[in-house]
Parts: C-alpha cells; structure tokens; sequence
C-alpha cells in the first residue's frame, strides 16, 4: 500500500495535502511532518523518529520534503539507505498531485520520471508573453 509523507519546515506540508485533498479528494493515505511550528516539533529527529517506527513492513512510503539541503530533507537523508522509503525535494503541487494519481506501482524509475514531470511544471510565465509577442510579429 501506498502511503505519501508530506514534510515541511512550517505548516506547508498541512498546506499541500490541504490543496490536494480539494483538487483529488480525501486520502487517508497522506500524513503531514512540520516542523518547528510548535514546542513538539522543534525536535525534528524525533519527529521523523515517531514515523519511522509507526511504519508497517508492507507499505511503500514516499516522502516529499520542501527544500532540498534543509534541515527536514537532511534528517530524511541521514537514514538512508537503511529506511526503506523514497525520498523526493523539493515538494510541490504537481508533484504531490502526480504522486497520489499515480495508478501504477511506483518504483525509482516512475518516481525519477513524475518528479522531472513536475519539474518541467516551473515557467518563467514572463517569457512565454515575450515569445508570443515575439511570434505575432511574423
């Protein structure tokens, strides 16, 4: 089974499944780690501690964490590879959309291709005005 790890500096991991749960629909499967909002999340080893161990054997996790080289992505980093789950930066909206639409079993392959998939989401929207500008003069 999959299950989806949303983790942030701050409320945005909340904010994504939030926005997710609008535009897909409630999924019992997303859980949310955000971190340093509060006196219980200031330790994030044992933030990321307590979701280690409420693991079962027989889920595939994907964790998507918001910055990579931040605190919450370097915590995720330390334990691998002996934590067996899947670990993507630089989290966003088509990302996480992409993720939980996926009807295929995901492995490293499909995840290398939704994450370069949502890369490409990222449009300097400035350029696309000054090559349409640029086209209707011919």
């Amino acid at each position: 089974m999959l299950k989806v790890l949303l983790a942030s500096h701050g409320t945005l991991a909340k904010a994504m499944k939030e926005t997710a749960a609008f535009l897909l629909g409630e999924n019992e499967n997303v859980h949310t780690l955000c971190a340093y909002v509060d006196e219980a999340s200031m330790n994030l080893s044992s933030l990321v501690d307590a979701w280690s161990s409420g693991r079962k054997e027989n889920e595939t996790w994907v964790v998507m964490t918001d910055l990579f080289g931040g605190s919450v992505n370097n915590e995720f980093m330390n334990r691998l590879p002996g934590d067996d789950y899947f670990l993507i930066a630089g989290m966003n909206l088509p990302l996480v959309i992409s993720v939980l639409s996926e009807d295929e079993a995901l492995d490293c392959g499909k995840l290398r291709q939704v994450a370069e998939d949502a890369g490409e989401m990222l449009v300097y929207c400035n350029d696309l005005l000054t090559e349409a500008a640029d086209d209707e003069e011919f």
